[in-house]
């Protein structure tokens, strides 16, 4: 039997722990080796998140003395007289100076609350009258409620008339006048509201500049308050109607209760 040293045992398994790490590196060479130009790394920045709105304002349109809604409404904004530029819309966050009633509610919002501390609503809608309404911000408020109702034009305490005439220019060629009182139907009001637009009118822009117009719709509508006599009867009260604020100097003695309204709208051809 031929004998084996332990020196040659054991340089037989340094060459094999070498043969081993050489197969080892050269496996782990290839699995590293990179194929190409990987290119540019990118790194995409997540987007800026908006800056939150102040305060949200949630309005609701409602036929006056009932609690039927009004979907189909106009509302416009405005401050200190003019069209409004601070109030945003929910979604976008951009100026709306209006919008409409969606099943008879909106919303819209408000950004900084310090630049807006009350702002005026103006709420039309077919077959009711225009109401003016004045919108308060507390300076803690984070939401704002308002309820607006609107005075149907259908009722008896309610007179209104209507005329087109032609003009084809920017000057009235002739008097242009209008009542509510109309002889030939049976009168529902005891007051009427009057109107006339002298010849020689011109209709302007808001800069002064001349508008050319081919005719003009002149509407004239009287209310009067009226108490109601049945229970079946809806009584009518001015005070849902007119601007908020006649009544607002605590110094006053007599209060201003009206007792009749007038109502005049004046359209051109378009509408406008």
């Amino acid at each position: 039997m031929k004998s084996v040293s332990v020196q040659n045992v054991s340089n037989f398994l340094k060459l094999g722990a070498i043969l081993c790490l050489s197969i080892v590196l050269g496996a782990c060479s290839d699995s590293t080796k990179v194929v190409g130009d990987p290119g540019p790394i990118i790194i995409t920045q997540p987007p800026e998140t908006p800056e939150a709105l102040g305060v949200i304002v949630n309005g609701v349109i409602l036929e006056s003395g009932t609690t039927n809604i009004i979907s189909e409404a106009t509302i416009s904004f405005y401050e200190d007289g003019q069209v409004a530029t601070n109030i945003l819309d929910v979604d976008s966050g951009e100026g709306v100076p209006s919008t409409a009633a969606e099943n008879g509610s909106f919303q819209v919002a408000i950004n900084d609350v310090n630049s807006v501390d009350e702002f005026t609503v103006k709420v039309s809608a077919l077959g009711y009258f225009d109401k003016l309404a004045s919108v308060s911000i507390p300076d803690d408020a984070q939401v704002v409620q308002i309820v607006i109702e609107l005075l149907s034009s259908q009722i008896d305490a309610v007179s209104t008339k209507s005329r087109v005439d032609d003009v084809n220019g920017s000057t009235v060629a002739a008097d242009i006048s209008l009542s509510s009182d109309d002889e030939t139907a049976a009168d529902t009001t005891i007051g009427k509201g009057e109107v006339l637009i002298p010849q020689g009118i011109q209709f302007v822009d808001e800069n002064e500049n001349l508008v050319e117009v081919t005719s003009v719709k002149l509407e004239v509508s009287f209310i009067e308050s009226q108490e109601a006599q049945t229970p079946e009867e809806e009584s009518v009260s001015i005070a849902e109607l007119i601007p908020e604020g006649l009544n607002s100097d605590a110094a006053v003695e007599k209060v201003l209760v009206p007792i009749g309204l007038t109502e005049v709208n004046l359209t051109d051809q378009d509408g406008t």
